[in-house]
């Protein structure tokens, strides 16, 4: 007998028994309080089992719902996809783990047991397009297979990219073309699963097979649920942490970028809303002035040199605390903890004084002095949110670039010296 069939069994005896005992209480010769309090455990006894019948009656429906719907029954859930759940618990304590390969090899053992493959393929996203590039795969012998990176719909992996779902198919053209024939030697199917966070896919893991699936119809909703259980183990896997990390800074200056600032901002409004006066935190926003004359008189590879150069004299006026981030166009914005707003006037002031000493050798001949335009905001005195502190910052920083207009001035090195 079932354990379902075991519950049922359980609450008709209760549903038989309750009424007997209460009857057999009520015609005894047992005094009044004696009776009420038989009458209360018989009732209290009777609610505590039907309510643990419940919930396991709700946990098996819900259980054998969730099987019915994939159309894989029960053995989806008993010993193999739910095995995947010790591996997240695991993750969850190690945090970002510095074992990648191995968590790569056990999720790949777990799959092959549920779905026999032939080899796996790994790809993440890479950060400036939607193109993939491949980050691990088994068998680890395959031939020239760290080479291999997937063009602009190159494939199944794209496909399953693009689409968010699982895509399974047995026309490999592209397949073949692109990838070593190690891994598409005697293959006839190919499965690419998409690993998703929060409705985007950072990665597809593809699967290439020798025979077709008994049931691409249970295949299909079975790697849907692998799916959900290995996108969380990948992600907090170091296998990751360089695409995470390029998706938070800018290629230009190596800063972080206005992603990962808003994060950075909102953890310290935090620190600085718990301990108020105790903690202030100020907003610098910075932009080049007239940066576009730059661009238009020596060509944007100079603007990008320019960029470089202003983001290197920034950083060696902050703290160790403090949090400098490219935001857009020519904009830097500085978050300094435990910064009132007269001590970010200092700051502003240092930075400007150290950019008018110092020009910028745009070639061999000629150099230019730069200007920055300055806005700053405190927390609490020009807002409470992050929104209203940088708003607040750049409105500042606006006025600022209009009361003291100017342009750049290029002049040779010569006069320099």
């Amino acid at each position: 007998m079932d354990r379902l069939a075991r519950l049922h069994l359980l609450i008709g005896i209760i549903g038989v028994l309750a009424p007997v005992a209460t009857f057999i209480l009520a015609v005894s010769n047992l005094s009044y309080q004696a009776k009420i309090a038989g009458l209360g455990v018989v009732a209290l006894v009777s609610i505590l089992i039907c309510i643990h019948s419940y919930l396991g009656l709700r946990r098996n429906g819900l259980r054998l719902l969730a099987a019915g719907r994939a159309g894989i029954g029960d053995e989806l859930y008993d010993g193999s996809i739910s095995t995947f759940d010790s591996l997240i618990e695991a993750s969850e304590f190690l945090g970002s783990s510095p074992y990648s390969a191995e968590i790569f090899d056990v999720v790949s053992n777990r799959v092959r047991q549920l779905v026999p493959f032939e080899s796996c393929l790994l790809f993440s996203r890479k950060r400036s397009d939607d193109e993939l590039r491949l980050i691990a795969f088994d068998p680890k012998d395959l031939p020239s297979a760290d080479k291999i990176e997937l063009p602009k719909d190159g494939g199944l992996a794209h496909l399953a990219f693009n689409s968010a779902e699982v895509e399974i198919d047995d026309d490999l053209r592209i397949e073949r073309d692109m990838l070593p024939s190690g891994i598409m030697d005697g293959i006839k199917y190919s499965a690419a699963i998409p690993l998703i966070q929060d409705e985007r896919v950072f990665g597809v893991y593809q699967i290439f097979l020798r025979s077709k699936p008994a049931s691409v119809e249970k295949l299909e909703p079975m790697l849907t649920a692998i799916s959900r259980k290995i996108s969380p183990l990948f992600l907090g896997s170091s296998l990751f942490q360089e695409t995470l990390s390029t998706a938070l800074s800018d290629s230009l200056t190596g800063l972080p970028n206005e992603t990962a600032f808003r994060m950075i901002l909102e953890n310290q409004l935090a620190e600085s809303a718990r301990f108020r006066d105790e903690r202030p935190l100020s907003l610098l926003a910075i932009d080049i002035r007239e940066f576009d004359d730059v661009n238009n008189q020596f060509g944007q590879a100079a603007g990008d040199r320019v960029l470089r150069f202003v983001a290197d004299n920034l950083r060696k006026q902050l703290r160790q605390m403090d949090f400098l981030a490219r935001t857009q166009n020519d904009e830097f914005v500085i978050v300094l903890p435990t910064a009132t707003a007269k001590i970010t006037a200092e700051v502003a002031d240092r930075i400007s004084t150290l950019f008018t000493e110092k020009p910028y050798d745009v070639n061999e001949h000629e150099s230019v002095k730069l200007w920055l335009n300055f806005g700053a905001s405190t927390f609490w005195h020009d807002g409470d949110t992050a929104e209203q502190l940088l708003r607040q910052a750049r409105l500042r920083k606006q006025q600022a670039k209009a009361e003291s207009p100017a342009t750049v001035v290029r002049f040779p090195k010569e006069y320099v010296n």
